[in-house]
């Protein structure tokens, strides 16, 4: 294990630690100020974690959407695994056939078994990189 993942899951654990001690701090607070306050502050609090949510939703909203968009590099890598079926490393899979989007496209296989095709492309337009269909 590397020092970055123990100091990751340390920093976790104390943040975890943190948030609960908080919210017991909170909970006594809230029953010791009686029921009329501890509600009008379940209320004040209730507002602004709403107010935070409502933030977070639209933060992720527009990651998503910036996050779809096409175009840009893209570096697939196998190392290792035993695939009993098609393996399709691309840059653009389904893009209408003529109609490449900007971007390159790197694709690697380091290790592993393989019994199906394997088809490695910068595009892949409507199912070329699929394992043949039966005709029907």
């Amino acid at each position: 294990m590397d020092v970055v993942t123990t100091l990751s899951k340390v920093w976790r654990w104390l943040g975890g630690m943190v948030l609960g001690l908080a919210l017991a701090g909170l909970g006594v607070a809230l029953w010791r100020s009686g029921l009329e306050d501890a509600d009008r502050w379940a209320s004040v609090i209730g507002v602004f974690l709403n107010i935070a949510g409502l933030a977070i939703t639209v933060a992720s909203a527009i990651a998503a959407r910036n996050a779809a968009k096409p175009g840009g590099d893209v570096k697939n890598v196998i190392e290792g695994g035993r695939f009993n079926a098609a393996v399709t490393q691309a840059r653009d899979i389904g893009q209408p056939a003529g109609t490449p989007l900007p971007g390159d496209v790197s694709n690697s296989i380091r290790d592993g078994e393989f019994y199906g095709p394997v088809t490695m492309a910068r595009d892949v337009a409507d199912g070329q990189g699929d394992a043949e269909k039966p005709k029907s």
